[in-house]
């Protein structure tokens, strides 16, 4: 057998060994984990089945969704501890609580090594000023590869550096309904070097309950001209989402004309 086969059969025989331990007191945990796209390819098999050999040969093709604060996601996570969840093509987790030490083992020492597709839902809006929560953070989003994305977290200028320079390889990027305490215009020149983020997903963010830049378009200006003090990311970036920013249409372009972005797809479904 050849070497790359070999391992690649060491490897699925350690995933299978790794499910059917954490699945033998929970049957229904397949299931409960798993979006309707993996119980549609696997229909009547999931429940009776581990999912490294349900699925045969590659794991990563799939979305898993985690629900924290359901029983069996939690008794889940638990038993997983320090062991390592297989890489996945999509991992949404919501409801993340900040204090159980149990999502923040998961997010530290059990997420996927990789992940192509990463969204991270709180479930209600938080400030990120634990330090531990704030570097789970990091570096869970550090691990996506084509797309990450922050919901519902209240970040302040040095932790938006801090965000921006764990995600930079990463295609596309997002805080969606976040609230973004800005002075002044950060200095992101160095937090975005070599930056490849083509895509910025700000939908909701500057939104009436996430800063409200129609009454304070100076905050929404400054986050623009941060973003633009970054010479690769003025090259690299093609679209921003800016839905329900609440913000003229004609006064985006504006900002983004002064700021060297006017190259960039401004999208706004609701123009005002």
């Amino acid at each position: 057998m050849h070497s790359t086969a070999r391992k690649a059969e060491e490897k699925k025989a350690k995933i299978i060994s790794l499910e059917e331990s954490i699945l033998a007191e929970n049957k229904e945990l397949d299931y409960q984990i798993c979006t309707s796209a993996y119980y549609n390819t696997f229909s009547c098999e999931m429940n009776t089945k581990p999912l490294g050999s349900v699925y045969g040969e590659n794991l990563y093709d799939h979305k898993f969704d985690f629900h924290f604060g359901f029983t069996c996601n939690d008794n889940f996570t638990r038993k997983l501890q320090s062991s390592k969840f297989f890489d996945v093509h999509m991992l949404f987790l919501y409801h993340i609580d900040y204090k159980d030490k149990y999502h923040l083992n998961f997010m530290n020492f059990s997420s996927p090594n990789k992940v192509n597709y990463l969204w991270m839902y709180t479930g209600h809006k938080i400030a990120l000023y634990r330090p531990v929560y704030f570097r789970s953070l990091l570096r869970l989003g550090s691990k996506a590869i084509q797309e990450v994305k922050f919901s519902w977290v209240m970040i302040d200028e040095y932790q938006l550096k801090r965000l921006f320079a764990a995600c930079r390889h990463i295609k596309s990027v997002g805080f969606e309904d976040c609230e973004l305490f800005i002075i002044s215009p950060p200095d992101l020149s160095k937090a975005l070097t070599n930056c490849q983020i083509q895509e910025l997903n700000l939908k909701g963010t500057g939104g009436c309950y996430f800063g409200d830049w129609e009454n304070n378009p100076g905050d929404f200006e400054e986050l623009i001209q941060g973003l633009a003090s970054s010479r690769d990311l003025r090259t690299s970036l093609k679209v921003i989402d800016l839905t329900c920013c609440e913000l003229p249409y004609r006064e985006i372009e504006r900002v983004f004309t002064e700021n060297q972005l006017e190259s960039v797809k401004i999208v706004q479904s609701l123009q005002y």
